[in-house]
């Protein structure tokens, strides 16, 4: 079951304990603006700041929730997990064919970092001839 917060009560338990909008952000570690929000039903608080509330206000975390109203029937619930499973169910197919995707990728990847080594080796077989070369003609000194 989700819970609505209920914002009235926020505003009359901090009245009662005679704190500002302000004071109350301050003792819980949020801007006035969060207060202010919460208190006029524009947002909900997190299940932190409602622990932070709860302290702040020195009340129990039932004097902040309460079940939803009647007005949301049966069927608007089963059409919202409808919704949303069918929501999940194409974001799970986009994975797996990001997934089939990116596997056959992945040969392509492994032959890249083979040829990359490749010329690196090479690259370091041709700095160490120049090393000699330098070092032959009495040059060894300007290698780093």
């Amino acid at each position: 079951m989700y819970l609505v917060w209920d914002m009235a009560t926020i505003r009359t338990l901090r009245k009662l304990a005679n704190l500002t909008q302000k004071e109350l952000a301050e003792k819980i570690g949020v801007s006035k603006q969060h207060v202010s929000s919460w208190e006029r039903g524009q947002f909900n608080p997190s299940p932190s700041s409602v622990r932070m509330l709860c302290r702040a206000l020195s009340c129990k975390h039932e004097e902040l929730e309460f079940n939803l109203p009647n007005a949301i029937d049966a069927e608007t619930v089963i059409n919202l997990l409808e919704k949303n499973g069918n929501e999940a169910d194409a974001r799970i197919d986009e994975l797996e064919q990001q997934v089939e995707t990116g596997s056959s990728l992945l040969p392509n990847m492994v032959t890249l970092m083979q040829e990359s080594e490749e010329r690196i080796d090479s690259q370091q077989q041709r700095i160490h001839a120049l090393e000699t070369i330098l070092k032959q003609h009495g040059l060894g000194d300007f290698i780093p």
